[in-house]
């Protein structure tokens, strides 16, 4: 696939006037890879309290970036007079984000050996509990995803116009102008890539214009590729539309029209997608050994699942050394409150 990308490219390219090349990138997006910023990390905090009579607890940030998710009611137990000892747990949770990396290929020319270099991260934005959570989630997780891949890209983007000057050895100075020839990823990222509509639709497949209903019969071979330039026009009326808040019934015309988002592709900016060749809709790649993970380990379980066995460990050990009712109380809550991502 990219090497017909590649040469597709090239034939624009070597048209030109003067001494040009291509430079081709591979560009990986791993969502199973994920990463925290500034880690995850329990806390069991153990205090001694004077007084007399039950007690609740209530949590405060200890310094920034924490947040508190559950309280324990405390017991009181009394030793001598009036002072008692309250042995009680509070857990408290880093409030870091989930990030996964996008990457991107390059073949050192004198060394022949391959490198992958990181140059982005991506959040991973929950959908949080309002009117209309799923509907305004979905603009959330588009919005930033174009955005940070604007931003990583926009240098590489003003490259695959203009060009960029590199020693050809024998050749002399070369202009060189980048192109993205594949982009491996899952197929929900391929759909919020490309500002696509995921799940059920009219038109599920990204590469062409074949109806849901004509995927499973022989007039799905005959279906015609997506017109780049046409759904890149009715991306960018849909967005205007969208940012005021105007023509609902357009709107919802365009969208059926091509299964579409309301946003802008960021990557639809460079040379070569939405451009001559139009390899927007075909530049996708999917890694088998990356999907097949996917499968058996969802993005951050495995990494929640050992978080939550240490934490609930500690929280055994210290309810049996301690032997009060609270803690016991504690390690039931945790099992509540703590959700697996």
């Amino acid at each position: 696939m990219d090497g017909d990308a590649f040469r597709a490219c090239e034939a624009v390219v070597c048209a030109r006037p003067g001494k040009n090349c291509v430079l081709g990138l591979h560009v990986l997006s791993d969502s199973t890879h994920i990463s925290w910023s500034g880690g995850m990390l329990f806390e069991l905090i153990v205090c001694a309290v004077e007084g007399v009579g039950g007690r609740s607890t209530r949590g405060r940030c200890g310094s920034a970036g924490w947040r508190f998710l559950s309280a324990v009611p405390v017991a009181s137990h009394h030793v001598r007079s009036c002072s008692c000892l309250c042995s009680f747990c509070t857990l408290f949770v880093l409030a870091a984000h989930r990030l996964y990396p996008v990457r991107v290929r390059l073949v050192n020319i004198e060394t022949g050996e391959a490198e992958w270099f990181t140059v982005a991260y991506i959040p991973v934005i929950q959908t949080p509990k309002e009117a209309s959570a799923a509907k305004r989630g979905k603009q959330r997780r588009c919005g930033v995803l174009q955005r940070v891949m604007y931003m990583a890209f926009r240098t590489t983007i003003q490259a695959s116009h203009a060009g960029v000057q590199i020693d050809g050895i024998a050749a002399g100075k070369v202009l060189a102008f980048l192109r993205i020839l594949a982009y491996i990823c899952d197929q929900p990222e391929e759909r919020a890539v490309l500002c696509l509509k995921a799940g059920s639709c009219d038109h599920p497949c990204s590469g062409c214009a074949v109806a849901a209903a004509d995927m499973v019969s022989a007039d799905a071979f005959e279906a015609e590729d997506r017109n780049v330039i046409n759904t890149l026009d009715d991306h960018l009326e849909l967005a205007a539309h969208s940012r005021y808040g105007r023509e609902g019934p357009r709107r919802l015309v365009l969208e059926a029209r091509h299964s579409i988002n309301s946003a802008v592709p960021a990557l639809a900016a460079m040379a070569g997608l939405g451009t001559a060749p139009h390899l927007l809709y075909q530049m996708v790649g999917f890694d088998i050994l990356h999907v097949c993970f996917g499968i058996y380990f969802p993005p951050g379980c495995a990494f929640s699942l050992i978080c939550f066995c240490v934490f609930l460990g500690t929280q055994l050990c210290f309810a049996v050394r301690l032997g009060h009712s609270c803690a016991f109380q504690s390690v039931w809550l945790a099992i509540a409150c703590v959700r697996l991502s």
